[in-house]
C-alpha cells in the first residue's frame, strides 16, 4: 500500500489506512515478543495455578477500548494527511475556545482532541478494572497501568506538537515520539485484549 501511495495519487482518507496497516503489523511484533517474553518466564516455575477468570464485563471493554484506539489512531493520521495539525492553535482550547468553529482543518483537529480525550478516560476506566477486578492477576494489573502511562504521554506529545509546528528543527522529532507512543500504547492494547480472551475461558491454567 505503501508503493500505491507514491505511484497512484490517492485520498487522505486512504492515505490515512497506510499508517493504520503498519500500526497493526507493529502490535503483532510487539504481541509475539510479549508472548514469547511471557513463555519464557514462566516455563521454570514447578507450580502451575488457574489465575482467576476475567469476566465478560472487563473483557468486553477491554476489546472495545482497543477497537476504539484504532479510530482514534485513524483520525490522527487523517489529521496529518490533510494538513490540519495547525487548524487547533494552543492547547488545550482549541484557538483559545472550549468548542470552535468546526469547520475545515479545524474540525478535524478538534474532533481529534475529543476523540483522545475519551480514549484516556475509557483506558483509565480499563485500568481502574484491571487493578480492582483482578488483584491476583499482576500482569494484567501491570497492563492497565502502562496503558494509562503512555496514554497520558501521548496526550501531552500531542500537546508538543502544537506547539512546535512553528519549530521544524524539533517538530520531526515531536511528532516521530507522537507515533511511536501511540504505536506502543496500541499493541499494549490489542495483547491486553488477547490475555482477557485467554483468561475469559472456562479452564484458564497458567502460570504466575
Amino acid at each position: 500500500m505503501g508503493a500505491l501511495a507514491v505511484v497512484i495519487s490517492q485520498s487522505s482518507a486512504v492515505l490515512a489506512l497506510h499508517f493504520g496497516f503498519s500500526l497493526i503489523a507493529f502490535a503483532s511484533s510487539l504481541m509475539l515478543a510479549l508472548g514469547a517474553r511471557r513463555m519464557d518466564k514462566i516455563k521454570d516455575l514447578p507450580v502451575q495455578v488457574e489465575l482467576p477468570r476475567v469476566g465478560k464485563l472487563f473483557r468486553n471493554l477491554t476489546w472495545a477500548v482497543t477497537i476504539y484506539s484504532y479510530f482514534v489512531v485513524y483520525l490522527g493520521a487523517y489529521v496529518s494527511h490533510t494538513s490540519s495539525a495547525g487548524g487547533c492553535s494552543g492547547w488545550p482550547l482549541c484557538n483559545g475556545k472550549f468548542i470552535p468553529e468546526l469547520s475545515g482543518g479545524v474540525g478535524i483537529a478538534f474532533m481529534h482532541r475529543v476523540a483522545a480525550l475519551l480514549l484516556f478516560i475509557l483506558i483509565a476506566i480499563m485500568a481502574y478494572h484491571a487493578y480492582r477486578s483482578n488483584k491476583g492477576n499482576r500482569e494484567l494489573q501491570g497492563l492497565g497501568i502502562t496503558a494509562v502511562i503512555l496514554c497520558l504521554m501521548q496526550v501531552f506529545s500531542g500537546a508538543g506538537i502544537v506547539y512546535a509546528l512553528d519549530k521544524p528543527e524539533i517538530y520531526f522529532f515531536v511528532a516521530l515520539l507522537h507515533n511511536l507512543l501511540i504505536s506502543s500504547l496500541f499493541g499494549i492494547l490489542c495483547y491486553t485484549s488477547v490475555r482477557v480472551w485467554q483468561l475469559s475461558k472456562p479452564s484458564a491454567l497458567d502460570k504466575r
